[in-house]
C-alpha cells in the first residue's frame, strides 16, 4: 500500500468516483497538510499546473515526488517521476462506462446509415477530414463544433456538477444505425496517445478507422485488440496525414458495401468488447503501466 499525498490545488484522476474503489486497493489517499510530518516512504503527487514550488521543496528534502500526466502525453519531468500511460483512456473509459451501465449495451443493428463520425472541437485536421468525406456525409451520423449528434443530450441537461453522468453520454441508436465509426483523434502527429474517441467503437462493438498518429492501429493490436483489415485497407496507419492518409480512408468509405456483418467482423467486434471490459486484464494494465514503475521509483529513491 502506497501513501499518496495530494499536493494543494490538485485532485488525482485516480479519485473519480468510478476509479477510487479500484485504486484504493493500492493507494492510501491523503491531502497535503503543512502541519503533518510525513514518512519518507510517502509519495507526493502533483500536476504540471499545480504548486511546483512546494513540490521542488519536498524533492530537495529527499521526498519522492511524482507528477501525474495521464490525460495527455508530455515529456518526462526532469526532476519528478512522471505518472503516465498510453493505455490510460482504456483504464478510465472502461470503468466509467461500467459505472454508467454502458457495458450492458448489445447492438440491435438496422444499418440505415453508413458511418458514425463524432467530432467536437474545431481543429485543422478535422476540417480537412470533413472536406475529404463530404461526398458521403448525407450517409453519416456526425457532429462537429456547433452541430450535435441526433438525439444527443441537450445542453440544458448538462449540469456542470454532474459532469461524470453526461460527459460520456451514449445513445445506442448512433451505433445501431451505422456500419462503422471514423474516430478523428485529438492529435494526428507525435506519440500515439489514444483517447476515448477510439475506445468508444471498441466498447460499443463497432468496426472503426482512425484519423490519428501513424501506428495507432499497431498500438491497439499490440495491446491485443482487433482492427479491421478484413473490411478496410489499413495501410493508412503507416502514412502521414499530409501524404495521403485521408485518401485511403475516403476510398475505404467509397468502397464499403452496407450489409449485415460477416462472421469475421461479428467475431472481432465481440472480442474487442469483451477484452475492453475485462477487469482482470485492466488490473494487469494498471500494474504494468502505473504501479510497477511507481514502486520501482520509490524503491530507488
Amino acid at each position: 500500500m502506497i501513501d499518496l499525498v495530494l499536493l494543494p490545488e490538485y485532485k488525482s484522476a485516480f479519485m473519480t468516483r468510478y476509479l477510487l474503489p479500484v485504486f484504493s486497493q493500492w493507494f492510501r489517499f491523503r491531502q497535503w497538510d503543512a502541519n503533518t510530518t510525513y514518512d519518507k516512504s510517502s509519495l507526493f503527487v502533483t500536476h504540471h499546473n499545480s504548486d511546483v514550488e512546494l513540490a521542488n521543496r519536498l524533492y530537495e528534502q529527499g521526498y519522492c515526488v511524482a507528477v501525474e500526466e495521464l490525460w495527455e502525453y508530455r515529456d518526462p519531468h526532469p526532476r519528478f517521476h512522471t505518472i503516465s500511460s498510453l493505455r490510460w483512456f482504456w483504464i478510465n473509459e472502461a470503468h466509467w462506462y461500467m459505472m454508467l451501465g454502458y457495458d450492458r449495451y448489445y447492438p440491435t443493428r438496422n444499418y440505415s446509415k453508413l458511418a458514425l463520425m463524432p467530432m467536437c472541437r474545431p481543429r485543422p485536421h478535422r476540417d480537412m477530414t470533413l472536406q475529404k468525406l463530404a461526398p458521403w456525409l448525407d450517409q453519416f451520423v456526425w457532429s462537429y463544433h456547433n452541430r450535435m449528434l441526433p438525439n444527443d443530450l441537450s445542453l440544458e441537461k448538462r449540469e456542470p456538477g454532474d459532469f461524470i453522468n453526461w460527459q460520456r453520454y451514449f445513445n445506442p441508436e448512433w451505433y445501431d444505425s451505422t456500419s462503422f465509426s471514423i474516430a478523428v483523434e485529438t492529435m494526428i502527429t507525435g506519440r500515439g496517445f489514444i483517447t476515448e474517441k477510439t475506445w468508444k467503437p471498441i466498447a460499443y462493438m463497432h468496426p472503426y478507422m482512425v484519423v490519428a498518429p501513424n501506428g495507432t492501429l499497431k498500438h491497439l493490436r499490440s495491446w491485443g485488440f482487433e482492427t479491421y483489415s478484413n473490411i478496410f485497407n489499413e495501410s493508412y496507419d503507416d502514412i502521414d496525414f499530409n501524404a495521403g492518409k485521408l485518401d485511403i480512408i475516403a476510398e475505404n468509405v467509397r468502397c464499403y458495401q452496407v450489409q449485415p456483418y460477416d462472421d469475421e467482423t461479428r467475431d472481432r467486434v465481440s472480442y474487442n468488447k469483451n477484452r475492453f471490459y475485462n477487469l482482470n486484464l485492466l488490473k494487469t494494465v494498471i500494474r504494468e503501466d502505473i504501479l510497477n514503475p511507481l514502486q520501482e521509483f520509490i524503491n530507488a529513491s
